[in-house]
């Protein structure tokens, strides 16, 4: 009886977003590197997509929503600073 083989998952590059307490610990400087830094990763994500070579096409909702999470920490430290 031939054995029974399990299929092979593909591995997979797993960025984790960063956590809330991350963010918040971040200077105003940081927060708005960080938030250029998003921005270009979806810029290349997007030309991924186009070009075919993206294989996780979630990684652009995630990438998104991080930039939000700066976005809104970032106006948050603005109005503590006034």
């Amino acid at each position: 009886m031939a054995k029974k083989t399990e299929p092979v998952k593909p591995e997979a590059t797993v960025v984790k977003a960063a956590k809330k307490v991350d963010i918040s610990k971040m200077s105003a400087d940081e927060l708005s590197q960080k938030a250029t830094e998003i921005r270009n990763d979806i810029v290349s994500l997007k030309k991924g997509i186009l070009n075919g070579t993206v294989q996780n096409y979630k990684m652009g909702s995630v990438k998104k929503k991080e930039l939000a999470r700066v976005l809104t920490a970032l106006k948050l430290k603005s109005k503590e600073e006034k």
